[in-house]
């Protein structure tokens, strides 16, 4: 797993206003799976809080360095839904957001178990979890002000006014930046809100210290 606080990024592509399709963005990558529509009669997502000695958070500490490790503020929710089970940690505190964005770290649970599957940057919030899928994955709907990719610099890019960006999962993981191939205006679709812009951090001595054991 590899961290990218403090937010890499890709060369920018172009304002979101003006793009269609990834693949027009893309030349040469193959279309997009289309988004399918999530059933009418799955139940709806069950929302739970990450709690304060969750694993994921240790695992993301031990990927920083200091002082973004000591620095790093956690918000998280862990969301079940078509038969996934997902937690996102939006990672918040001193040196580590730009005015494009904070990091979102994405986990796909199974029991004890997880696996990292997304590491996603230039993120606000609301963070929506959409009512399709990609891949058999959900879709994530993301606010973003500037259409920065995953190699991109710090920074770089226009700002533009608060837009959502629909982030499909392709190979094994969710697409990592606004402008990434398979990105793209999500149109704002049903859906509900996992992180919103009210909720808080875990309090720092809440927080696992990165010299606790990570568990699987």
């Amino acid at each position: 797993m590899t961290a990218r606080l403090g937010i890499v990024g890709l060369a920018l592509v172009c304002a979101l206003a003006g793009c269609s399709r990834s693949s027009d963005r893309h030349p040469g990558q193959p279309p997009v799976p289309p988004a399918v529509p999530v059933p009418a009669d799955q139940p709806a997502p069950v929302l739970s809080a990450v709690a304060p000695d969750d694993p994921t958070i240790a695992a993301v500490r031990a990927m920083l360095d200091e002082p973004a490790r000591s620095n790093a503020r956690f918000i998280g929710k862990t969301v079940e839904a078509g038969g996934q089970t997902l937690t996102l940690l939006y990672v918040v505190g001193d040196g580590l957001c730009i005015p494009e964005g904070c990091d979102l770290f994405v986990f796909r649970r199974n029991g004890e178990a997880f696996e990292q599957v997304g590491d996603i940057g230039f993120v606000h919030r609301p963070i929506r979890l959409l009512a399709s899928t990609t891949n058999g994955m959900p879709n994530l709907g993301i606010t973003v002000t500037v259409d920065g990719g995953s190699g991109s610099k710090v920074g770089g890019g226009a700002p533009h006014a608060p837009n959502e960006v629909l982030l499909p999962f392709l190979n094994d993981h969710y697409v990592g930046a606004p402008a990434d191939y398979g990105a793209r205006p999500s149109g704002n679709p049903a859906g509900v809100v996992v992180i919103s812009p009210e909720d808080p951090p875990l309090p720092p001595a809440l927080s696992p210290t990165a010299s606790e054991e990570i568990r699987p």
